[in-house]
């Protein structure tokens, strides 16, 4: 445990010089799961995948979320996966998309009380993050076509000490399939 809460202390580390370097010359944050991955990591989560769009992405899930049962949901735009910590408190909700197009998607989260809004290259994918706090969530928005993107939804926006370097860590995993 010790080994991971270090790996992830490196992770912050990455995040704030790439942080640094995205000021300098105000490119988007650029993270890669090449940069942080250490067998420590890997071995405290799993490698999952989906296929959207025709697209097989690769992301990593922290061993303490186990998946939830989503089969039953009635929601018009039902999670494609959830994991979840055994007492619910922290939730990583991927949703399969189909959008008129990311910039429409986008205003209509902006008009929903979602804010800063921020680009991101992961794994050389354009990505865009951005939350709402009102609603206690922070999302990873993966463009997988035109019109259909991937998103990741993050709850709660803020938890406890971890929280966020975890969030780093699924962000940075989110790459292609080989």
């Amino acid at each position: 445990m010790k080994k991971l809460l270090a790996l992830l202390l490196a992770l912050c580390l990455l995040c704030a010089f790439a942080l640094a370097e995205e000021d300098e010359d105000s490119g988007p944050l650029e993270l890669n799961w090449e940069d942080v991955v250490r067998e420590d990591i890997e071995a405290a989560g799993t490698a999952e995948q989906i296929t959207v769009a025709g697209v097989t992405l690769l992301y990593w899930i922290p061993g303490d979320m186990a998946p939830a049962d989503v089969s039953g949901s009635r929601a018009e735009n039902p999670p494609a996966a959830v994991y979840a910590t055994e007492d619910g408190e922290y939730a990583i909700s991927l949703y399969s998309l189909e959008v008129p197009g990311l910039e429409e998607y986008l205003s209509g989260l902006e008009a929903r009380g979602a804010e800063y809004f921020e680009n991101l290259r992961l794994n050389g994918l354009d990505c865009v993050g951005c939350e709402n706090q009102d609603e206690d969530v922070q999302f990873l928005i993966v463009p997988v076509s035109e019109t259909t993107l991937l998103e990741y939804r993050f709850t709660p926006f803020i938890g406890e000490a971890g929280w966020i370097e975890i969030k780093d860590l699924v962000a940075a995993s989110v790459r292609p399939a080989p």
